[in-house]
């Protein structure tokens, strides 16, 4: 069988059908369906060697979606391997390997964050790779001279993930913002990391094939919810964080980021992409919850967009219009809270969630009556950033304009209509 983004439906099905144990009969047959509603092609199959999106699109068990994911990885072409330099082509490294230092010295809680825009990436002293959820390749945590730093290898997300990032700013939500050096530095810098303090194996990782590019972001200092959730939620404080939620909740609906607060998404969500950051240690503090990992995913089939669009319309509706605490998005929502952090929010913090979305909801459409191309803007800024890395932005396609645009004016519809 071809390359995996050359096959046609046909052969995605036929991939489908040969797909064994953990998947049933039946999951077969509902994946059948679901590839030949949305005439999936291999282009939009490989995005399903992540589990969460082949949760989000099948809606399988995350066992289930773990193991799809795993089988369409083991699709894609292996990298070739590195040919082997001649005596006359060896050279000495740029950057003199330092002693091995034990792990552990990347400490989260100890850890500054550096000034992004100020830090000189060149300057690499230590780096630390965390390993991310299910399908996720992973970061590195960064030491430059001074501060921390995040660094993502570049992937065709990163256009979704920067443009989500600029809207969020936009938008006056926190989150970490991010810095593309420009092309003809990508290589001295993957350089700099892998001769830099650290764990072996952790730097390893940088000579992977695949990675051609890095992305560097703020380092976002705190705690992630499902950590300090129980505690900071039982307090006064409660009441900004929730509010804050509420924001990000509608920020991730105009994106489709499903992989956080499962507002309108049938999955169980992913909290610990919300940071609190502030002392949590101290009673009703003050704190700030900020979204990391932001997303974009873009539905290309239209039967998927009139349903995506009628769910926003709905959650709206229930939120700016009806106000029903009752309503499946907000006992989807508190369900996942209590069981991500141990505290029910209770109809007190449901009230405090939906002032945040109807805030937000009303900062969207100020937004857009100033600046009606904002989402325009905002589009073209990310395509310029990731210029910066040449070839391997990989982001012409990625992002489709009239998808945010009617999330974007379903939203602007069904709020108004309540509040004009």
């Amino acid at each position: 069988m071809a390359c995996i983004e050359a096959w046609s439906t046909e052969d995605v099905l036929k991939f489908v059908r040969g797909l064994r144990d953990p998947l049933m009969p039946a999951d077969i047959t509902r994946l059948e369906e679901k590839v030949n509603a949305l005439q999936l092609t291999g282009k939009g199959f490989v995005r399903c060697m992540s589990a969460a999106i082949c949760q989000d699109i099948f809606e399988l068990p995350i066992v289930k979606a773990g193991a799809l994911a795993r089988r369409v990885r083991h699709q894609l072409e292996s990298a070739p391997s590195p040919r082997k330099q001649t005596p006359s082509e060896c050279t000495i490294p740029t950057f003199p390997r330092q002693e091995e230092q034990q792990s552990g010295i990347f400490n989260a809680a100890e850890a500054k964050p550096a000034i992004l825009s100020d830090g000189d990436l060149h300057n690499i002293r230590f780096v630390h790779w965390s390993s991310g959820g299910l399908g996720s390749t992973g970061v590195f945590f960064v030491e430059i001279q001074n501060g921390w730093v995040v660094a993502k290898p570049a992937t065709t997300q990163t256009a979704g993930e920067v443009f989500a990032t600029l809207l969020a700013q936009e938008l006056s939500i926190s989150c970490p913002s991010h810095r593309i050096p420009p092309y003809e530095e990508q290589e001295a810098i993957l350089r700099a990391m892998r001769f830099a303090r650290g764990q072996k194996e952790h730097r390893d990782r940088l000579s992977n094939q695949r990675i051609q590019g890095i992305v560097f972001m703020e380092f976002v200092s705190g705690h992630v919810l499902p950590a300090c959730g129980m505690k900071v939620l039982a307090e006064d404080s409660a009441t900004n964080i929730l509010n804050q939620l509420g924001h990000i909740i509608v920020l991730d609906m105009i994106t489709n980021n499903f992989d956080r607060l499962p507002f309108i998404w049938n999955n169980s969500g992913n909290l610990e992409n919300v940071m609190i950051q502030g002392d949590v240690h101290i009673t009703d503090a003050q704190l700030t919850a900020t979204g990391i990992d932001q997303g974009a995913t873009c539905i290309t089939n239209e039967k998927g967009r009139l349903e995506y669009i009628s769910r926003i319309r709905k959650a709206i509706n229930a939120t700016c219009i009806e106000k029903d605490f009752e309503s499946m998005q907000f006992k989807r929502l508190c369900s996942s809270i209590l069981e991500g952090t141990g505290h029910d929010v209770g109809t007190k913090g449901c009230r405090n969630i939906m002032t945040g979305i109807q805030d937000a909801c009303k900062n969207v459409c100020e937004l857009l009556e100033k600046r009606p191309t904002i989402l325009e803007e905002l589009l073209e800024k990310t395509y310029i950033m990731l210029q910066a890395e040449g070839p391997i932005s990989l982001s012409e396609g990625v992002l489709d304009l009239d998808f945010f645009k009617s999330n974007v004016a379903a939203l602007q519809d069904v709020y108004l209509s309540g509040n004009s």
